[in-house]
């Protein structure tokens, strides 16, 4: 038979009683406002309930076979990134990788084909140049080190990007979220045209974010480079606006051929 509890028990038991009833108040709460926040985010930019579960829609093992396909992808060397140009050579899609130095894009070839296995030393290429966004004159130099190489490219993912800096200029003199996030990528886009329009039917997807809501006031032009303005979340905002600004008009401007251009919420 079970034991009665000592006075000295129960008189314990009762006291932390009402203390374990407030953390399952507390947790409950907690978890409420999550449910709560995670709808609100869900609406509150399009009025559409998105996230649900299980996620529906296209996964990574949905992507064909992309033996012959060439892609490049910005920022290749963390994140989002990474899982992108590593999903992509998986499919046997040839990649090249970017990253800041040639040093850090050597290091993701190498990441990646150690996941990948030897196979996917051919598909994983490195040009000889970085690519920094927050200089024109790296893009150029970059772009050009592609452009000789003299292939089609299929797959353009501009991925890589800043967020929420503190206030700083590009070496062109550009606020620095809008020159790397925004700038860079156009300037790169354009100048890699002529090879998307080889690789004919393409792809150019800008990664951007419903960040791009933070950017109450649209794009301040006239005082974008005015540091007593500067709100670096408002700053993160104008460049992911710009993205899908961006997206929209190379769209529209590509129109009856097959270059399909998408900015997409990660």
């Amino acid at each position: 038979a079970a034991q009665t509890p000592r006075p000295s028990e129960r008189a314990h038991r009762q006291a932390i009683r009402p203390a374990r009833m407030g953390l399952l108040r507390v947790s409950a709460w907690l978890g409420a406002v999550v449910v709560a926040a995670t709808l609100i985010m869900a609406t509150v930019f399009d009025g559409r309930p998105r996230m649900v579960w299980p996620p529906p829609g296209f996964l990574v093992d949905d992507l064909p076979d992309l033996s012959g396909k060439v892609a490049m992808v910005t920022g290749a060397n963390v994140g989002i990134g990474l899982a992108t140009a590593t999903e992509l050579a998986r499919k046997g899609c040839t990649v090249y990788v970017t990253a800041r130095t040639t040093a850090k894009a050597a290091a993701t070839k190498k990441a990646i084909v150690k996941e990948l296995g030897p196979s996917a030393d051919e598909l994983i290429k490195v040009l000889p140049v970085g690519l920094e966004l927050g200089s024109l004159k790296s893009v150029a130099a970059f772009a050009k080190a592609f452009n000789d190489e003299k292939v089609p490219l299929n797959i353009l993912v501009n991925n890589a990007g800043i967020m929420t800096t503190p206030f700083g200029l590009t070496e062109d003199g550009l606020e620095q979220q809008w020159g790397v996030n925004h700038i860079g990528h156009f300037a790169l886009t354009m100048r890699l045209m002529p090879a998307i329009e080889k690789g004919q039917p393409a792809r150019i997807v800008s990664v951007t974010s419903l960040g791009h809501n933070f950017a109450v006031n649209g794009i301040r032009f006239d005082n974008m480079t005015d540091e007593s303005l500067y709100d670096p979340t408002e700053a993160y905002g104008q460049s992911k606006l710009s993205n899908i600004l961006f997206a929209r008009e190379l769209a529209r401007r590509v129109e009856g051929k097959k270059i399909y251009v998408n900015s997409a919420h990660p």
